[in-house]
């Protein structure tokens, strides 16, 4: 769906009064590009009395979400949001009181708050796709690192930094063996786009089918 801010704010105050007693004040809203995170809870403390102040949340417009997909993940950060506010202790970020209302909410609202994403198995957004040009297939340059420790590492490199990290590639000890593709894959949409040596660890099995399905390319350092 189309996101705005104004639909945000609606539903902020809408989940505010059925789930929070209408005790949360209204945070900054805010739209965002996040690739990585579907939505984000952030505040500040204090200088002197060390209070959780001026708080915010952000949700992404990068992916293709439902309304209800939308409603989720705004719920999902009033969760954060409440749990700050109140200066409620909790085992970790997403610990024990965190699971417990989101629990709460989901058995009695009939929502499915979780919480995680795998943002590898969404589409992007329109708004992403017009802004890469109108198309939405988009083109990755990635390397597959095996590491001599048998680790599977995958990266999406910006094409203007291969062939400096091809050569760094050949310095670097703990690579076993490497590799270079294209593809239009989005699994790798949320794969940040690096110009150093940096990858993400995935298991086996994806790294096989991934290098798989994928275009080689021949780079010379």
């Amino acid at each position: 769906m189309a996101l705005t801010l104004d639909i945000l704010r609606q539903w902020f105050w809408q989940f505010n009064r059925e789930y929070f007693a209408g005790e949360l004040p209204e945070p900054r809203l805010y739209l965002s590009r996040a690739r990585t995170r579907l939505g984000n809870m952030s505040f500040r403390r204090g200088r002197f009395t060390g209070r959780p102040t001026d708080f915010a949340i952000g949700i992404s417009t990068c992916y293709q979400l439902t309304q209800k997909e939308c409603q989720e993940v705004l719920i999902h950060e009033m969760i954060h949001y409440f749990i700050a506010y109140r200066r409620i202790a909790d085992t970790s970020s997403h610990g024990r009181m965190f699971r417990s209302i989101m629990q709460h909410i989901n058995s009695r609202y009939g929502w499915n708050i979780t919480v995680s994403c795998r943002q590898s198995s969404l589409r992007p957004s329109e708004s992403e796709c017009a802004a890469s040009g109108g198309s939405s297939t988009r083109r990755y340059t990635v390397l597959a690192l095996e590491l001599k420790n048998g680790k599977c590492m995958l990266s999406v490199v910006s094409p203007k930094s291969v062939t400096r990290i091809e050569k760094l590639l050949h310095g670097v000890g703990a690579v076993a063996s490497h590799a270079w593709y294209a593809t239009d894959d989005d699994f790798f949409f949320m794969y940040p786009k690096v110009r150093s040596l940096r990858a993400i660890r995935v298991d086996r099995d994806v790294y096989e089918a991934k290098t798989a399905a994928m275009t080689p390319l021949s780079v010379k350092p």
